[in-house]
This record gives C-alpha cells, sequence and structure tokens, in this order.
C-alpha cells in the first residue's frame, strides 16, 4: 500500500506541474526526496527482519529494532521505521526503554 501512496503522490505532483500551480524544479526535487526516504525506511525494515544483518552488531539498532517489534504486536504502536517523530506527534509511540503501562504490553517475538 505503501507503494500505491508513492505512486498517487507522484501523479499528483505530476498534475500539479502540468497545471502550473507546482514549479518543475521543486516537483523533481520533491519526487527525488520521498524515493530516497521510501528506499531508506525500505532498507532498514528488511535489516530488521534479517537476524544476520551487519547492523545488529550496534546497540543503538538492535534498541531500534526492538521498538520495531512492538509494531508487529500491537498494529496501532510504533508505525516508524527510520523515524519516531510522527508517532511522537500523533501519540503512537511506546518507548520500549522507559516502563511499559499495563495496557501497552508488549511481548517479545525475536
Amino acid at each position: 500500500w505503501i507503494l500505491l501512496m508513492m505512486t498517487m503522490f507522484e501523479l499528483i505532483v505530476g498534475i500539479g506541474v502540468m497545471a502550473g500551480i507546482i514549479p518543475g524544479i521543486l516537483a523533481i526535487v520533491t519526487i527525488i526526496v520521498s524515493l530516497v526516504i521510501f528506499w531508506w525506511n525500505w532498507w532498514i525494515h528488511r535489516a530488521y527482519h534479517q537476524s544476520t544483518h551487519w547492523l545488529n552488531s550496534y546497540e543503538w539498532f538492535r534498541i531500534e529494532k526492538d521498538r520495531h517489534y512492538v509494531h508487529h504486536h500491537n498494529p496501532r504502536k510504533n508505525y516508524g521505521i527510520a523515524s519516531h517523530f510522527t508517532d511522537k506527534f500523533m501519540n503512537t509511540w511506546i518507548d520500549t526503554q522507559s516502563p511499559i503501562e499495563s495496557d501497552q504490553q508488549v511481548i517479545d517475538i525475536h
């Protein structure tokens, strides 16, 4: 569904350029940045699910991986993969490094 959303976004930007609402260079930069962000999130998500990935040797990565697995247990929490800004903003964030409230229990599924 994310790929569908990216395609729809690019179509909307393209229509904006053809209608003269969005300058061409802004559209190109916007699409490039969106694709880079999509690729980065896809790459990190894939790395979270590989037990032999080289990033597993870093503690920060293992912490982020634990935070990601919260989403697999509770799909309404921790949507962010490479960043948690929107989770914190939309109140969908559970920090695995702090005590978890009883209604937000997390099961370790590694």
